[in-house]
């Protein structure tokens, strides 16, 4: 995964990786719907936790980037 989390002056920040034009969720492509949901569930599961930390953590603030 090229998701990436790190804390700098108490400020939690976070990324997610968004894949392609939808996110890749094409069905013409072989694979390509399997690994949208896989990714899809994952960077969900990420963000949750993102925000938990954040929010356990108090934080004055909290920066989300996709790439």
């Amino acid at each position: 995964m090229e998701n990436r989390l790190w804390i700098m002056d108490e400020v939690v920040f976070g990324t997610l990786h968004l894949v392609g034009s939808g996110n890749n969720n094409q069905e013409e492509i072989n694979g390509a719907v399997v690994e949208f949901r896989e990714r899809d569930a994952a960077n969900e599961v990420w963000l949750s936790d993102i925000f938990e930390l954040a929010i356990a953590r108090k934080a004055p603030g909290l920066c989300l980037f996709t790439s």
